[in-house]
């Protein structure tokens, strides 16, 4: 009688053990499920920290976030257009900070952000030759406004030579049809 007891008392805490086995190995299985869900950020996700950090002036996180979602989506423009965006002006934001800092008299921050700038253009835009491609814009403005000391236009028509004797061309009507050879 004794030994039956002894079986079944043995073989509840065998269930026992197999629950708790369960129970530990479903609680494993919803804490991994969790954790991969956040390890596996959506391209909206990176795209909304760049937007973040470039808010708070963060370059170089915003690079690094829209870095990521174009290069989870490269398809989506939006993402293309923030990571290229950035890309360029990175460098940018790091001289005028130093320029700021030089400024303000703090030399050593301003050495510091020039490096930066300095290391960020070299590793993005280095050619395979080893030379550092480098691109600039020439802006030319030109401005005028009438003033009384310039020569007033004259009347059509009112010309003392032709245009066509000073070119040293032939004079066609506008319906002619010029050859051309």
């Amino acid at each position: 009688m004794k030994s039956r007891v002894f079986v079944l008392a043995h073989s509840a805490s065998l269930i026992s053990q197999a629950r708790l086995w369960i129970l530990i190995a479903g609680t494993f299985t919803v804490f991994a499920i969790g954790a991969s869900s956040v390890s596996a950020q959506s391209p909206n996700t990176y795209y909304k920290r760049g937007q973040q950090a470039e808010a708070r002036d963060d370059v170089d996180g915003a690079y690094q976030n829209f870095q990521k979602a174009y290069s989870m989506d490269p398809k989506n423009e939006v993402y293309r257009t923030a990571f290229y965006r950035v890309r360029f002006t990175d460098a940018a934001m790091h001289v005028t900070k130093g320029e700021h800092l030089v400024a303000s008299g703090d030399e050593q921050g301003a050495l510091v952000e020039l490096l930066r700038a300095a290391e960020i253009y070299s590793e993005r835009f280095t050619l395979p030759s080893g030379r550092v491609a480098a691109s600039f814009e020439v802006l030319f403005l030109h401005g005028w406004a009438p003033h009384d000391s310039q020569p007033k236009p004259l009347k059509p028509g009112s010309a003392a030579r032709r245009l066509a004797d000073a070119l040293g061309a032939a004079e066609q009507s506008a319906g002619e049809k010029v050859e051309r050879s």
